[in-house]
């Protein structure tokens, strides 16, 4: 049997520390290795986080956009009692050229007789209304404390697509005028007093929305239309004058948020 010999046991003894350098290398190198693709992975997930929240917020950007620009100009209709006006020079409208042309109920003071059934005055407007040489004339007196200009359709129309819009003016200014509808089962629905809208003494053109109050009346089937001027529905005084006319209904704008 073989023995070893000191030369040879030396020559192990210097072997054993080369392979401990060779060992401790590959070591350090497949750290390093490590270390560089954790590295990257993470570089490679943080860039896909950013590119995820980009998306996210240019998508956001986009959506307010398309929100905002359908918003049409009538954003401010939000309650029957709300009518924003517009001021009419000489109290006359070039309905000629006007983008959103209606059908009228009456048109100056001559009514529409394929559509009213008839129109008049109830209450305290029964001793001073009448028709004037290019409007309605709207007088308040003493008495009962309301009054009203009727007007009743032939046929039921359909105001939940449609705005009501008409022109008027107060005597003296402040002058306050209602509106009230009324469905085909004789439902109503009544503006508010403090909701009423205050006239000028210049002319205005006035414009109602009825589909926030859809739920009170069947909107599809209005057949009475009234504008109440007396001293308890709407507070005028006794003796207030209201000049009114070219009634008519156009299609609505519809607001994206109602």
């Amino acid at each position: 049997m073989p023995t070893m010999t000191s030369d040879s046991r030396e020559i192990k003894k210097k072997k054993i520390p080369g392979s401990r350098s060779l060992q401790s290398a590959l070591n350090d190198e497949i750290a390093r290795t490590y270390l560089r693709t954790s590295e990257k992975a993470y570089i490679r997930k943080k860039n896909t986080q950013r590119l995820a929240w980009s998306v996210a917020i240019v998508a956001s950007i986009l959506a307010l956009v398309a929100f905002f620009t359908k918003i049409t100009f009538d954003i401010k209709i939000r309650v029957l009692g709300e009518m924003p006006s517009i001021m009419i020079e000489g109290g006359r409208i070039d309905f000629d050229n006007r983008k959103e042309k209606g059908v009228f109920l009456i048109k100056g003071i001559t009514s529409n007789n394929d559509i009213i059934k008839d129109t008049r005055f109830t209450g305290d407007a029964k001793a001073g209304s009448r028709t004037a040489d290019d409007c309605v004339l709207l007088s308040n007196s003493r008495g009962s404390g309301w009054g009203n200009f009727t007007i009743n359709l032939k046929e039921p129309i359909d105001l939940s697509k449609l705005d009501l819009k008409f022109v008027a003016r107060g005597m003296s200014g402040g002058e306050c005028l209602g509106i009230v509808i009324e469905d085909l089962d004789h439902r109503t629905y009544r503006m508010e007093h403090d909701l009423s809208t205050k006239l000028t003494d210049e002319w205005q053109l006035y414009k109602v929305n009825f589909r926030p109050v859809k739920k009170a009346v069947d909107l599809v089937n209005i057949v009475t239309i009234r504008f109440e001027f007396g001293s308890l529905t709407v507070g005028n005084s006794s003796g207030a004058a209201i000049f009114l006319k070219d009634i008519y209904v156009s299609k609505a704008r519809r607001s994206r948020w109602l």
